[in-house]
């Protein structure tokens, strides 16, 4: 089944005839070739191409980790679902571009939120749920959250009582799902939508 989905996407969509060169120039390998339009009418069947795409890119985010100057991760936080849903809405918007042009825009918009160095992982629990982010992203949320003035303590990037309470308090304020645990939707929302603000 995966041999006949990674056929049909290869089949149905253009190669790109570049190569690296002196212009910038290179060549798209593989999912990087389809169309937004083909990605959504994918996404929407969860089929097997569909996985090949969301494959391609955590591949291309492992690349770009290794060779951007400053970068241990581009994205310090979100996780692949919330990344294909991310490129879903570049795509809805953009459905004839390349998924590699797609990618490129959305991790760019990434860019000044990336790890510069590496960091060690703390663990978020809370009711039997449990999340691991980086210890820098921690003290990126507990920083956000002092400054909106939901949380009083240090930004130690621990993940304690302090933390919980005023995660709870800030998805209560934004009628978020309270858990108390920094979940994609409240981190999203508290380091990208409120930053635009």
């Amino acid at each position: 089944m995966k041999k006949t989905a990674i056929a049909l996407l290869m089949c149905t969509t253009p190669f790109v005839a570049q190569g690296a060169d002196k212009n910038g120039h290179f060549a798209i390998k593989g999912a990087g070739t389809a169309t937004c339009e083909r990605y959504l009418e994918e996404r929407g069947k969860r089929s097997e191409a569909y996985y090949l795409i969301a494959g391609w890119l955590n591949g291309y985010i492992t690349a770009a980790n290794q060779f951007s100057d400053e970068t241990y991760d581009l994205v310090a936080w979100q996780n692949s679902k919330l990344l294909n849903a991310l490129l879903e809405t570049h795509c809805k918007a953009n459905p004839k571009q390349q998924i590699h042009v797609a990618v490129r825009a959305m991790t760019e918009g990434l860019r000044t939120e990336r790890l510069r160095e590496r960091s060690m992982l703390v663990k978020a629990k809370a009711n039997e749920e449990e999340i691991l982010l980086y210890h820098e992203t921690m003290r990126r949320i507990q920083t956000k959250l002092a400054n909106l003035g939901f949380y009083k303590g240090g930004a130690d990037g621990q993940f304690g009582p302090g933390t919980r309470k005023a995660l709870e308090a800030f998805q209560n304020k934004h009628k978020l799902k309270v858990t108390g645990l920094p979940d994609q939707t409240t981190i999203y929302m508290l380091l990208i939508t409120l930053a635009k603000k």
